[in-house]
């Protein structure tokens, strides 16, 4: 997905130092050759040679912080124990939540008591973070090890010289390691999903306009379409976290191309704020109309994504009609958890009042997501953490901890002949199980990978999405879903990337931003449930967006666009 430099929310990527020793009775660690790696010391430091097992000839111990986005005890997953086993690496684990890390984190780094390694997930580190903690000395460069000790970090940059750029910050370090997701329907992940069995009973289409999408939360609240004889129809909800839930992100882009994570867009060359554009507000006013008919619950704005799940999954029917999101465990648990997933369907784009419709195209921020793992300045030995790293971006080493992987045999096979991946071409592998989160098999995407568009498209896959008790049913699902989105999406070269801001620069230009970013967040839901008017305040909405600074953090977004990629 970050294969045109204009599209690249880049962030950071990370590895760590290398020292060599012979280790000639390792275990290969993967496919790739080691014999172009060099030792940044000829002394014997006790480390196999780079690319086999295990890593270090005696037990040794680091210690990790690391969001971990599940309620099962890292320290019982198989590839905790199994990894362990390989590596001869010890790990004592801080655990935060995914969503408290960047706190946890903070506290850690201001502390003073720092880990040896940060596993963040997700991309915790951003820009502003790598900056602000690389000057600092807390995390630390990671180019010459890379460059000298890596195997398939090293090979994944070689092979795409733009990925280390975007991963290098403006002072010419790395000081983060990615993981490279070329996922497809993270391309176009601004969706909005519409339950097809509530449309079905009251016999309607999928909406392709505001107004036919008007009509159709209508119905949802009036017709009692899941049929209980109860009025718990809840038309239009959204969450207060998760992946693209924003009320603003799907419908906004018919009236105005909306990414509702940043609200800027890349217009010729030029970075523009369009959350302060004439279009935006006539969005905004579609939105507080929607509100008004009680089209969306007040309960939209206090609901968290598990919360929702778990409403939407339990009962006797099913209470959501229409969700913005980027997959469906927003709103539905999915084959591990039950078949109410099946019930909704991806909306296809739809045009405003003018007949305008677009999607944000994220393919350089979710190809390669920087900002996963980066190595602390207390690290005794940052050559073994970088070699525990790296194997996980081989073909072997993402399958081992992959969403769909684990255990051959137990979990996947190897796909026989006959059998077709997502993009029709000859299989890979094919599940076996629908794991479940209890099960406490692979790390998943906590941990950095390389899934590039093969290895995705490698998994045995159905021709239609809805049937029955195949893993890889919502991955053709949002495969064909996505295609509309692609259709109206700019192209990579007119889609803003991520930017790093000098570090000079860096403490104004983060204050701003979350300044910014924070108001209209809070702006946007005042104006949707009315607690603002959209005609009356809208002005005063634009001159404290200005006095918060938002021509400086125009100013020196630009400056750093230009700087690292204008031609």
């Amino acid at each position: 997905m970050r294969k045109k430099l204009a599209l690249i929310l880049g962030c950071v990527l990370s590895v760590s130092t290398l020292l060599s020793a012979c280790g000639s009775n390792a275990q290969s660690a993967g496919s790739a050759s080691a014999s172009n790696v060099s030792a940044a010391s000829g002394a014997d430091t006790g480390l196999s040679e780079p690319g086999q097992f295990p890593l270090v000839k005696e037990k040794t111990t680091i210690k990790a912080l690391i969001g971990w986005g599940t309620q099962t005890d890292i320290n019982k997953n198989w590839n905790t124990l199994d990894y362990e086993e390989k590596t001869n690496v010890h790990v004592e684990w801080q655990v935060a939540s995914a969503g408290d890390f960047r706190e946890k984190r903070a506290l850690v780094i201001a502390s003073g008591d720092l880990p040896d390694v940060f596993l963040n997930g997700y991309n915790d580190f951003t820009a502003a973070d790598e900056m602000q903690y690389g000057s600092q000395g807390s995390i630390i460069p990671l180019n010459n090890i890379i460059d000298k000790n890596s195997i398939y970090l090293k090979k994944i940059f070689d092979e795409n010289p733009l990925y280390r750029k975007i991963a290098t910050s403006p002072d010419g370090n790395i000081y983060s390691m990615p993981t490279f997701s070329v996922c497809y329907h993270c391309d176009y992940s601004q969706k909005m999903w519409v339950n097809v069995a509530w449309l079905n009973k009251l016999n309607m289409q999928m909406p392709t306009t505001t107004d036919e999408f008007e009509q159709m939360l209508a119905a949802f609240k009036e017709k009692d379409p899941n049929g209980n004889g109860k009025a718990d129809e809840m038309p239009l909800m959204t969450t207060t976290d998760g992946w693209h839930y924003q009320l603003e992100g799907f419908l906004m882009n018919a009236f105005v191309h909306c990414d509702a994570d940043t609200h800027l867009a890349l217009n010729n060359g030029n970075i523009e704020m369009t959350a302060i554009k004439p279009e935006f507000k006539e969005g905004l006013k579609y939105l507080n109309n929607l509100y008004k008919k009680k089209l969306i619950p007040p309960q939209a704005f206090t609901t968290n994504a598990t919360s929702m799940q778990k409403l939407n999954e339990s009962g006797d029917a099913e209470v959501v009609g229409a969700i913005p999101g980027g997959a469906n465990y927003i709103f539905a648990g999915g084959p591990a958890v039950s078949d109410r997933w099946r019930d909704y369907d991806i909306l296809p784009p739809i045009a405003g009042p003018n007949g305008f419709k677009s999607a944000p195209n994220y393919s350089a921020t979710r190809d390669i997501i920087t900002g996963d793992v980066a190595i602390s300045s207390a690290a005794k030995d940052p050559a073994l953490i970088m070699r525990w790293i790296d194997w996980l971006y081989s073909e072997e080493g993402t399958l081992w901890h992959d969403t769909n992987g684990g255990r051959e045999g137990t979990e996947y096979r190897k796909a026989d002949a006959g059998e077709v991946g997502l993009d029709g071409n000859p299989a890979k592998w094919t599940s076996l199980k629908v794991r479940k989160p209890e099960d406490n098999v692979v790390w998943e995407q906590f941990f950095p990978s390389n899934m590039t568009k093969e290895f995705r498209a490698g998994w045995k896959s159905p021709r239609e999405w809805n049937v029955p008790n195949d893993s890889q049913a919502p991955e053709v699902q949002l495969f064909q879903g996505t295609k509309a989105y692609e259709a109206v999406a700019p192209r990579n070269e007119d889609s803003l990337p991520n930017l790093f801001v000098t570090s000079d620069k860096i403490s104004d230009y983060t204050r701003i931003k979350t300044g910014i970013d924070d108001y209209i967040k809070e702006s946007v839901v005042k104006f949707i449930t009315g607690n603002m008017d959209v005609e009356k305040d809208w002005d005063s909405y634009v001159e404290k967006m200005k006095k918060i600074g938002l021509d400086d953090y125009l100013k020196m977004a630009q400056d750093a666009y230009d700087a690292k990629f204008k031609n």
